[in-house]
């Protein structure tokens, strides 16, 4: 059963414009078994003397992590509902999505801290503003945006970041050592937290330095994969979600499910989108009705789907060393680590000799 506020919110969506049910399907989420393990240990990682201030969540495309962030975004507002009133001005969380980078380029540092300016509704160079400096000096916009994103912490006492997309850094040229060091020096302000989202891959970052590594903890967002105690827990997030979708039609997968879990490789994200896809399609028809012609139109082809794959479970290998475990850990010796930092020492010595 819906609470009265979801079933206005599905009704206004119904009623409105498909540019309505998009934002209205972006506000939604409905609790399953990974979101709420994943939710849990986040919330414990990030409480004030835990002594963690950065938590990455990483997992494949259309787990849902973007969802999570929003999620968690909503849960501090409310949080901190007293004094948002009490002080218009006060802004405690914050979540901004980092731009798509150049390939091979440095990343753009002028851009990415006036997307964080924008986020907390504050001014930027990019927006034609500037600090009055003196004559004698030259403008430089990568320290003009800084003090911009200094001022903007200050004024607004941020106090949650939560940054979407952080893949997006691993693409360009700059060593992660140096991104690494931005999200350190954010954590190292007393009471700030920082939460990073990303797909597989970004979990890189987490090591860039010792410092980092020693401060932030990785959490894998999981798909639910092909065993009988994940596939109910899949099927029930599937029943769940098919009451909040903003159609009036009734949505029929019954017969389906099996096809649906293995198109999306038990994605909860994917599986959002290719019922939303399937149901908008229905709903453009002559007689708007379920069809499941529209479900197997809306599924990925078999290439894209074979890549998604492919991706996620080398993801899946490649993010076992990068995560806590109950379990015992088999930690490498000192003598192993110092015959590895001696051959890439070699390495390097070879490689400077050859230029």
């Amino acid at each position: 059963m819906l609470t009265s506020d979801q079933a206005a919110a599905r009704e206004r969506a119904i009623a409105g414009s498909p540019q309505d049910k998009e934002a209205y399907m972006r506000e939604i989420y409905v609790p399953h078994r990974n979101f709420d393990r994943v939710d849990s240990e986040a919330k414990t990682c990030l409480t004030a003397g835990t002594g963690l201030a950065i938590v990455m969540v990483v997992g494949p495309p259309g787990a849902g992590k973007t969802t999570f962030g929003r999620f968690q975004l909503r849960e501090l507002l409310r949080r901190y509902a007293a004094q948002i009133h009490h002080s218009r001005s006060f802004i405690p969380a914050t979540m901004a999505t980092l731009d798509t980078p150049q390939k091979n380029r440095e990343l753009n540092w002028t851009l990415l801290y006036s997307r964080l300016c924008r986020a907390l509704r504050a001014p930027s160079p990019l927006d034609g503003y500037t600090v009055e400096q003196t004559d004698t000096q030259s403008f430089d916009m990568l320290k003009q945006a800084k003090l911009f994103f200094e001022a903007a912490l200050n004024y607004r006492g941020l106090r949650h970041l939560i940054l979407d997309e952080i893949i997006y850094l691993t693409a360009s040229s700059t060593e992660p050592f140096y991104y690494g060091e931005f999200f350190k020096s954010l954590a190292n302000r007393s009471g700030f937290n920082l939460l990073l989202l990303g797909n597989y891959g970004c979990e890189r970052i987490a090591v860039a330095s010792g410092a980092l590594a020693r401060r932030v903890i990785v959490l894998e967002y999981p798909r639910y994969k092909a065993n009988n105690d994940d596939y109910k827990e899949y099927c029930k997030f599937v029943a769940s979600i098919l009451p909040l979708l903003p159609f009036r039609f009734e949505v029929d997968v019954e017969e389906h499910q099996q096809y649906l879990f293995e198109s999306s490789i038990g994605l909860p994200g994917l599986t959002v989108n290719i019922l939303f896809e399937a149901c908008s399609r229905c709903n453009e028809a002559r007689f708007p009705r379920w069809d499941d012609r529209y479900l197997r139109l809306s599924m990925p082809s078999d290439e894209a789907h074979d890549q998604l794959l492919k991706e996620t479970l080398i993801g899946e290998m490649k993010i076992e060393r990068f995560l806590r475990s109950g379990d015992k850990h088999n930690y490498n010796s000192e003598d192993i680590i110092l015959s590895r930092i001696l051959a890439e020492q070699s390495q390097e010595s070879e490689r400077q000799r050859g230029k």
